[in-house]
Parts: C-alpha cells; structure tokens; sequence
C-alpha cells in the first residue's frame, strides 16, 4: 500500500537534513509528493466514511500538516477533533488554524511519513507512522475512563499488532517493564496518577513491504480508538460508541 510513496520520497527529498533548498523549491517538491502519498491513503481515509465510522468527520477535521523545509517528516494527515470541540471545552484551537495555538490537539489518529535521514554513518529509511494520540488533561481522563469502562474492547483492539507504545513523561515502572504487551504497559503507565504532560502514544511504523491487510487492519482499530475515546472526551458525554462497533471488537 505504502510502496510507491516510500519509494518516491527518497527520490524527490534528499537523505541529507543540512541540505539547501529555497523555500519555494521545497513547497514545489511538497506539492508532487502530496498527489502521492494522499493517492496511497486514499483506502484508509476512505474507512473514515463509511460505516461505523461515518460520522468522524462530522466531529473531526482532517487535514494535511506539512513541516517545511530540511524536516525528516513531511506530511501528516491529522484527524483531529472540529474546532467547535476546543471552543466548548474552552481550550485553544491548535495550529495551524490558529498560528497561535498549542501543537496539542487534545487527541488525534495520523499518519505520517518521514523520508529517510543520514546521520553519522547511519542511514533511518524512509517510513510510515500510524499513530493515536493523546495530549491533554481531559483527554487522558477521557481514555482512563473508556479504558475502566471497556477494557476488554479495547484489548481487542490492540492486542496482537505488534503496536508501540510511549509517554512524553519518564516513569519508573513503564522503564523497568521490558515486555511488549501494550495492554501491561498501558496498565503501568495508568497506575501513574500523575503526568504532567498528559501525552502518550500508541504507534506502529510500516516499511515499503508492509502487507496492506496488516497496515488496514492497524488503522482501522486505532480509529476505532479514536472513535470511542472521542465519545468520552466532548462536553455532551457518549460513552457507548464500543456498543456500533460489534464486528471490529
């Protein structure tokens, strides 16, 4: 799925990050590389609209964030919640609507791709990151809730996909685990009453032989994540959005 945008942004952005381009040069090779990479996601946005999922859009802002020039990452699709959502909540709407505002949007499901960097005598290859993400007070105490509430659902979805997760935080516990189960890390970080930056994240990264039924299905179960969090985090509460998702968990 990914295999044509992986191969062409090595083509069109260098590997050197101290390389020279004028700001016009660079929106000019963002401007080919967009039509490619947004062909190559069309399939995982289009999850988005139809059901259960059709009404994402109606509470969330999808938008194309670019990172300017000489930055490893170059594009990410951001779903987001609605400007309306910040307005409620009384939070400041996040850039790049409002120039400014936070980088934090609360929550959010992405994808993003970063060409490959040379460093040293090391070469980071070109990928692709699907990401949920949580950064805000009301947000993580949205997810703590969901988590309590529907624990098993969420197992369900993120059990068994190989998925990263990390906190913006240090905490002792998340450091001694060296296990990979997502559901114990999360339990480990939750045990934590505090986080000051109330920023975590749940991740996988694809290559360009990364199977397409994989990389759907890990899209659309963070959707789902996000879908269902969402419902615990906005002003007018809807805490059993698990109970429209039967044949994904």
């Amino acid at each position: 799925m990914f295999d044509h945008s992986l191969t062409e942004i090595d083509k069109i952005f260098p590997s050197n990050l101290s390389s020279k381009f004028t700001y016009e040069e660079w929106q000019e090779r963002e401007r080919i590389f967009l039509n490619i990479f947004s062909l190559d996601i069309e399939p995982l946005v289009d999850i988005c609209l139809k059901k259960p999922f059709e009404s994402v859009p109606k509470y969330s802002k999808l938008e194309y964030i670019n990172f300017g020039p000489n930055h490893p990452l170059i594009f990410e699709l951001r779903i987001r919640p609605q400007n309306s959502y910040y307005i409620s909540l009384q939070k400041k709407i996040p850039r790049p609507d409002n120039p400014e505002g936070p980088d934090a949007t609360g929550i959010k499901l992405s994808i993003s791709i970063y060409r490959s960097v040379k460093r040293d005598n090391l070469i980071f290859p070109s990928c692709i990151v699907i990401e949920f993400k949580i950064w805000g007070h009301e947000e993580r105490n949205g997810f703590i809730s969901l988590f309590k509430n529907y624990r098993r659902s969420v197992e369900l979805l993120l059990r068994n996909l190989n998925l990263d997760f990390s906190t913006a935080c240090w905490f002792k516990n998340l450091e001694k685990y060296k296990g990979n189960d997502i559901i114990k890390k999360i339990d480990l970080y939750l045990a934590n009453k505090n986080d000051d930056e109330a920023n975590f994240l749940i991740e996988k990264s694809f290559n360009k032989n990364a199977d397409s039924d994989i990389i759907i299905k890990i899209f659309t179960n963070l959707l789902a994540l996000y879908h269902c969090c969402f419902g615990y985090c906005k002003k007018d509460k809807e805490f059993d959005r698990f109970l429209d998702l039967s044949g994904i968990c």
